[in-house]
């Protein structure tokens, strides 16, 4: 008996060979496509959103503490004033002892027209009838002993008398406490 092939030329092994190849470098294909495709940017999403997370964390304690810092910051100011405010009595100036030292020793011919007191400092202005009164009265002020420095800031003079700036610093480590 003679064998019919109905399959005339259809099955070679040449052909289940390429046909197998070709169905194993698609699949491989199709997987590496998928994983770059998928699996990959499933993976980079995750990631992407740890960090979202991580991110949002350290925002919140950033304005947490950025809220600290701004009451802290208040209260060193309000801390900042109550010390300025407080300031002459923990210098302790006794102001009647410094007017009477300043009544004991102004000349006759020195007219004072304003006295101030800021930062450790007593402005005194005034006038004179010449330069030298100025002298005297700072050489006076001086010996008093109130005062660590005293500097003329300004004089001015048109002939007929004189206008003074006089800035005294007070040594305030030997001034007794106020106890009034």
């Amino acid at each position: 008996m003679n064998d019919i092939n109905l399959l005339n030329g259809f099955y070679k092994p040449s052909r289940t060979v390429k046909f197998i190849s070709v169905t194993i470098i698609v699949t491989i294909v199709v997987g590496i496509l998928s994983y770059i495709g998928i699996i990959l940017p499933l993976r980079d999403k995750q990631e992407l959103s740890l960090e979202a997370w991580k991110f949002t964390k350290l925002n919140n304690e950033y304005e947490n503490l950025e809220k600290e810092y701004s009451d802290l910051s208040r209260q060193v100011e309000e801390f900042r004033q109550k010390a300025d405010s407080i300031s002459p009595i923990v210098t302790a100036i006794k102001w009647s002892e410094v007017f009477s030292f300043i009544e004991q020793v102004i000349p006759r011919g020195i007219t004072l027209s304003s006295l101030s007191y800021g930062d450790e400092v007593l402005t005194i202005q005034g006038y004179a009838e010449n330069d030298i009164e100025v002298a005297q009265f700072m050489v006076k002020l001086r010996d008093t002993e109130l005062f660590s420095k005293i500097e003329l800031k300004r004089i001015d003079g048109d002939g007929s008398g004189e206008v003074f700036v006089l800035a005294c610093s007070f040594k305030i480590n030997d001034i007794e406490p106020n106890t009034d």
